[in-house]
């Protein structure tokens, strides 16, 4: 089984934070644990990224698979969420390897978009995140700033608590 697909196209490692993607045999307290809560420790550890990469994942099938049941354009209803949009002057620096470079900062404003965008916005905002992990070998078109990488997250999960009870298929 091919378990975490749309995480390794991103480059980043699911393994550090599920444990269905560990090859080796789980140890005693692990299974204790998982006995005991249904999960592991190595799940929480880094939660908000383990929160990310399992949302990520989840929304991209449902978008695949809820396009052809529910209405997700502006017939399925609007929703006022928060969308990011990239500053026109550069006022954040990033370091990418040896070479110092500009990079425009991020500004949000609250927007009514159909559901089907709302999913799309939340798939390129945690795209953004996860292919930003610092264990992530992720392409360098990706590379971004902490504090841009958040403020991703931030939009993400704003957009996912306006829009869940519509997420039904």
């Amino acid at each position: 089984m091919n378990k975490h697909k749309q995480i390794k196209k991103l480059g980043a490692d699911a393994s550090l934070y599920f444990d269905d993607a560990k090859k080796e045999k789980p140890k005693k307290y692990l299974k204790k644990e998982m006995k005991k809560y249904g999960c592991t420790q190595r799940e929480v550890y880094n939660f908000d990224m383990t929160m990310a990469m399992w949302l990520y994942e989840h929304l991209v099938i449902y978008r695949d698979y809820a396009s052809g049941i529910i209405v997700l354009d502006e017939e399925g209803g609007l929703y006022e969420v928060l969308v990011a949009y990239e500053k026109d002057k550069t006022d954040e620096e990033l370091y990418d390897g040896y070479t110092k470079r500009k990079e425009p900062a991020l500004e949000t404003k609250r927007e009514e978009k159909p559901l089907g965008e709302c999913v799309d916005l939340m798939i390129r905002y945690l795209k953004h995140y996860i292919a930003n992990d610092d264990d992530a070998e992720g392409s360098s078109e990706f590379l971004i700033s902490e504090a841009k990488k958040i403020e991703y997250l931030k939009c993400a999960l704003n957009i996912m608590a306006e829009v869940a009870p519509a997420l039904w298929v």
